[in-house]
C-alpha cells in the first residue's frame, strides 16, 4: 500500500487556504488559530519537499507552480475521499483540541512563549489560548473553580492550592534591590535599612498591594517611601533591575543576566511554582500540553529552582473566599 506524505488535516488546511487566499479567513472557517494553519501548511511543505504557497508581507498567499500542480492533482483525491466518507456510520471525533491555559506573565514571556513554536509545529492538532496576568485572589478563585484547563504560576506562602495541583519546585523570594541603591554593607541589611529603601508596590487599595505590604510586615520590614506603583510584575521587576526601587518578587522575575547585580536584601518564604491540570482532562493531547508546560520551565537551566518538593506528608483544609481547597506542604504525585 502506498504511504502518504501528508495527513488529511493538512490537506484540508491546504484546500481551505487555497480557496480563501487568507490565513485569517482560513483559520476562522476551520475554527483554529492562524498559527495552527501556518504550522499545518509548513509541515505539509516539509513532508512534500516543495513550497506550495508564496508568502510575502502585505500580500495574500499565492500558489506556486508546485502548489498549483498539487491542487490540480488533489481534486480527484478529494472527490474519492468524499465518496468514502459517505460510508461512515456516525460522526467522527474532530481531530482538533483547544485548551485554555493560565500562565504567570514572567513564565509565559521567559520560558513558555520562546518554545511555543516548536510545540505547535509538532502538535498541529492542538490550539492553546493563553491568559497571562498577575494572579490576584479573583484569578486564583477562577483557577480552583476549574475555569482553565491548565494553570502554571507561582504561589506565595499564604496562597493555598487544591488537590489537582502539583508543586514543581520552589524559588527564592523576598525584597530584591539593585546594588546601586543599597547602603554600604558587609553583611545582611537590617529590617530597618531595607524599610528605608524606595519601594515599588501595586496600585493602592488592591488585593495585590495588601499582600505586598503584609509580607514585609511579617518580617518587620516597613516601607517608608513609595517610589512607584504598577500592577504589572514585569514592569516592577524591570524597575528593580534599573535601580529605581526595591520590590517584593520571586527570583524568577529577575533576568538571569541581572541576578549578579540585583540582591535579595529581605528573604521570605520561597515561592512555589505549581501546575494545575483540570481533573476532567483525559487523553494524549492533554498530556502533551502538560508535559510541554512542565518542560518549558523545569528543563530550562535558567529557572532558579532551589529544590524539588518532597513527597506530600501533611494535608490540611484551607478556606479561600468562594471555595474550600486542600493545601499540601509539597506534592510529587504523578499526573492523572
Amino acid at each position: 500500500m502506498v504511504g502518504f506524505s501528508f495527513t488529511l488535516r493538512q490537506v484540508e488546511v491546504f484546500e481551505k487556504l487555497r480557496a480563501c487566499a487568507s490565513f485569517r479567513l482560513a483559520a476562522e472557517e476551520l475554527g483554529v488559530s492562524q498559527a495552527a494553519v501556518s504550522n499545518h501548511l509548513k509541515s505539509l511543505e516539509d513532508q512534500l519537499g516543495v513550497t506550495l504557497f508564496a508568502r510575502e508581507p502585505g500580500k495574500r498567499p499565492a500558489l506556486t507552480a508546485q502548489g498549483a500542480a498539487f491542487a490540480r492533482d488533489l481534486q480527484p483525491f478529494l472527490g474519492a475521499a468524499a465518496i468514502l466518507n459517505g460510508h461512515r456510520r456516525r460522526q467522527e471525533e474532530i481531530e482538533a483540541y483547544r485548551f485554555k491555559v493560565y500562565v504567570g506573565l514572567s513564565l509565559l514571556e521567559n520560558f513558555v512563549r520562546p518554545k511555543l513554536d516548536h510545540f505547535l509545529r509538532d502538535h498541529p492538532e492542538i490550539d492553546l489560548e493563553f491568559l497571562a496576568e498577575a494572579p490576584d485572589p479573583d484569578t486564583l478563585r477562577k483557577i480552583f473553580e476549574d475555569r482553565f484547563d491548565f494553570a502554571l504560576l507561582h504561589l506565595m506562602r499564604a496562597e493555598a492550592h487544591d488537590d489537582a495541583t502539583r508543586v514543581l519546585a520552589r524559588c527564592r523570594s523576598g525584597v530584591f534591590a539593585h546594588r546601586s541603591i543599597l547602603p554600604p554593607h558587609d553583611g545582611p541589611l537590617s529590617a530597618e535599612q531595607v524599610g528605608r529603601l524606595p519601594f515599588l508596590l501595586p496600585p493602592a487599595g488592591t488585593g495585590q498591594e495588601k499582600r505586598m505590604v503584609d509580607a514585609p510586615h511579617r518580617v518587620r520590614i516597613r516601607p517608608s517611601e513609595i517610589a512607584h506603583r504598577t500592577q504589572f510584575f514585569d514592569v516592577l521587576s524591570a524597575l528593580v533591575e534599573q535601580g529605581v526601587g526595591a520590590g517584593l518578587l520571586g527570583e524568577t522575575f529577575i533576568r538571569p543576566e541581572m541576578r549578579g547585580e540585583v540582591e535579595l536584601v529581605g528573604p521570605f518564604e520561597p515561592w512555589r511554582i505549581v501546575l494545575r491540570r483540570s481533573p476532567r482532562l483525559r487523553g494524549k493531547a492533554a498530556s502533551a500540553v502538560e508535559r510541554f508546560l512542565i518542560d518549558s520551565v523545569m528543563a530550562d537551566g535558567r529557572y532558579p529552582a532551589i529544590e524539588e518538593p518532597a513527597p506530600a506528608a501533611q494535608v490540611q483544609r484551607v478556606n479561600i473566599p468562594g471555595c474550600t481547597v486542600i493545601a499540601r506542604s509539597a506534592r510529587s504525585a504523578a499526573t492523572k
